[in-house]
């Protein structure tokens, strides 16, 4: 065998052994598509849900503006929007809560104003209700101790004669047992002495 065949079937060889190998290397490992969009919830119920560059963020911030409406202690009003360029700020109560932009509009085939009073209406009413909710688990628990309390003073007003009738019947029995242990004392002594006398 010449010196040519045996360095061309080596390069048959190791281009049949390599092509395989490089044909089967996987492909560079990526971290996957970043979620179109994301949801806004309110007592676990998704409510809609919003895109753009970050829709976790996004969410989130809107999310974190909700609770703080639910949980404040002074009322929240109806919501109000307020256009800026091709946005519209959308806020309920005092708390501007979401900017609704164009490409949310176009997503739901509506205009910029339109969207943000669909969903405005949409956070208010679920605001009010997770509120309402909220308040009725507090009553649920504060009132059963609330009528304890009712009930515990009412015995307490019911007994209080009784009560008192028991502490002057004390003061009186007191006072009696010592009238008349001051009047029978000089009794005693006179009755002793007059028997010393009659001794002597």
């Amino acid at each position: 065998m010449s010196f040519f065949l045996r360095a061309g079937l080596g390069i048959l060889l190791c281009w049949a052994l390599l092509v395989p190998v490089t044909a089967q290397s996987p492909p560079p490992a990526s971290d996957g598509p970043s979620p179109i969009q994301a949801p806004i919830v309110v007592n676990g119920q998704t409510l809609f849900s919003v895109g753009g560059d970050n829709p976790q963020q996004r969410a989130q911030r809107i999310n974190s503006r909700l609770k703080t409406l639910i949980t404040r202690e002074s009322e929240v009003g109806d919501f109000t929007v307020e256009h800026q360029g091709e946005n519209v700020i959308l806020t309920v109560g005092d708390i501007p809560v979401m900017t609704v932009t164009s490409t949310d509009a176009q997503d739901n085939l509506l205009s910029p104003e339109e969207l943000a009073r669909r969903w405005g209406q949409t956070l208010t009413d679920a605001v009010q209700q997770a509120r309402a909710e909220r308040r009725s688990w507090a009553q649920r628990v504060l009132n059963p101790v609330r009528r304890s309390l009712n009930q515990l003073f009412e015995s307490a007003l019911e007994a209080l004669p009784r009560i008192l009738s028991s502490i002057l019947l004390l003061i009186f029995t007191y006072y009696a047992a010592r009238l008349v242990r001051a009047g029978v004392t000089p009794v005693v002594r006179r009755a002793a002495l007059d028997d010393n006398l009659r001794q002597l």
